[in-house]
């Protein structure tokens, strides 16, 4: 994923560079001290009105085992490289869930948390580090990494749906609202679908921030027996 975002022919601006969906399965648990070894494709470049969107599909091996597969998209706001297109997009398309959650679980980010996730994903873009980075770069200030949000998000809906255990996870997927900062408190919505003959269950969910505003939307998860 470093080397797609990094490549010298792509020319990306990393401070202006936000995560924007990641929909990822999951076919073997990945336990601390394995070794994964990652294969990643670019797959789609598409310049929008207000910036450049690029998508990839990666793969994740363990013992030459696949363990995970994603497809995920970048945006970079303000990034003008091509003519506005109009091309097709890889990524699957998902639908927001319907009336009154079944569950609703309300969490805070911590302080520093965005520090806790650079030096434990080795993801150090300074927007998520200092302060006066981010606001040149077009931020309110120093934002979370949007796979932690995933992570954390993903957490509630296993706790709320799943008994807490990630071995039940099969898909998870979500598109990123808007920006999270450190401190915020945010509430993932979540409904709730019955399981199917396989026994898995398919889950929609977003996450909202203190004032309502949508931080995460098209969340989809399919959680197993």
């Amino acid at each position: 994923l470093f080397a797609i975002m990094e490549d010298p022919e792509l020319q990306l601006d990393m401070l202006r560079l936000v995560h924007a969906e990641h929909d990822a399965r999951f076919h073997l648990p990945v336990r601390v001290g394995e070794v994964m070894h990652l294969r990643g494709k670019l797959t789609h470049l598409e310049q929008k009105s207000r910036g450049l969107l690029v998508e990839a599909k990666l793969m994740g091996f363990v013992d030459n085992q696949v363990a995970v597969k994603a497809r995920t998209s970048f945006y970079i706001r303000g990034q003008m490289v091509a003519p506005v297109g109009t091309g097709k997009r890889s990524l699957p398309v998902r639908v927001e869930g319907a009336g009154p959650p079944s569950h609703v679980r309300t969490w805070r980010v911590a302080a520093d948390q965005s520090r806790q996730y650079a030096e434990a994903s080795l993801d150090r873009n300074p927007i998520h580090l200092d302060a006066a980075v981010a606001r040149a770069g077009g931020l309110p200030d120093v934002i979370l990494h949007g796979l932690c949000t995933m992570a954390m998000t993903g957490r509630t809906v296993l706790d709320a749906v799943g008994n807490g255990d990630p071995l039940r996870l099969r898909r998870l997927g979500l598109r990123w609202a808007r920006p999270v900062l450190n401190g915020s408190a945010l509430s993932t919505r979540i409904w709730a679908g019955d399981p199917g003959d396989d026994g898995v269950a398919l889950i929609k969910f977003d996450v909202v921030d203190s004032s309502g505003e949508q931080v995460v939307k098209l969340g989809i998860a399919e959680v197993g027996p």
